[in-house]
């Protein structure tokens, strides 16, 4: 490799190579001798900016690409920090605490933060709450609402939310309960919707998404959209759905 020349990847979530290439459009950056390429890193698009001048030109392209896609979609800015690893740096910028209640995630969530050291000084802890009854147990969900709306609903995701920082008393909960498949979906949930909910000094709020594919990445993809509504509220963003 030439020794001035120098690389940064954007990794996006939530958008698909041909969105995030609409929006950059054919010549984005106004900025001479920066290339970008797109890497399909799922759930993740990777741009890949390659630039032969200083890397104060590679700097500016990169905000100029995060203005354009939207912040809300760009989960990290450096190849060597991953999107879990952004989150933590986040809470600890903040001081903030985070617990997580997971149905169709199964404890993904809480892996993908208990992977990165030092986790524990702003993770407080989850509950996989599978099933109905543990819901209703482990986290006060209402079981008219399960029975009104099913344990796949945004009231559930927000009752879930709740109960799960009343319960670690942090500063922030997320919840995900979703139908991963390959069975169980219907003509009004198919396989692949899932809520997402959040509590926090704000409130309790709740979002709707649908990823229909395996199961696998179903789960991944909420996992990631979960900790995307945590990230978007603590920066006032948009929430893409």
């Amino acid at each position: 490799m030439h020794p001035n020349i120098t690389e940064r990847t954007i990794k996006i979530f939530g958008l698909s190579e041909a969105e995030i290439a609409k929006k950059l459009e054919s010549e984005p950056l106004g900025i001479p001798d920066v290339s970008v390429s797109f890497v399909n890193i799922f759930p993740e698009v990777h741009l890949r900016l390659r630039a032969t001048e200083l890397t104060t030109d590679l700097m500016t392209a990169c905000h100029s690409i995060a203005e354009k896609v939207g912040k809300q979609y760009v989960v990290s800015d450096d190849s060597e920090i991953s999107f879990a690893e952004n989150i933590l740096n986040i809470l600890r910028t903040k001081k903030v605490s985070i617990s997580f209640a997971e149905s169709c995630t199964g404890g993904l969530i809480s892996a993908m933060i208990t992977d990165i050291p030092g986790s524990s000084e702003h993770f407080a802890g989850a509950i996989v709450s599978y099933s109905n009854e543990s819901k209703i147990r482990l986290l006060e969900v209402d079981s008219e609402l399960i029975e009104n709306d099913g344990a796949v609903s945004s009231s559930v995701a927000a009752a879930m939310a709740r109960g799960a920082r009343k319960r670690f008393q942090t500063h922030y909960a997320v919840s995900v309960t979703g139908i991963a498949g390959p069975t169980g979906g219907s003509t009004e949930k198919p396989v692949g919707t899932f809520y997402v909910g959040l509590a926090c000094d704000n409130g309790i709020t709740s979002y709707k998404f649908f990823h229909p594919s395996t199961r696998q990445e179903v789960r991944t993809y909420a996992a990631y959209a979960a900790l995307n509504v945590l990230r978007c509220s603590i920066f006032d963003f948009s929430i893409p759905q």
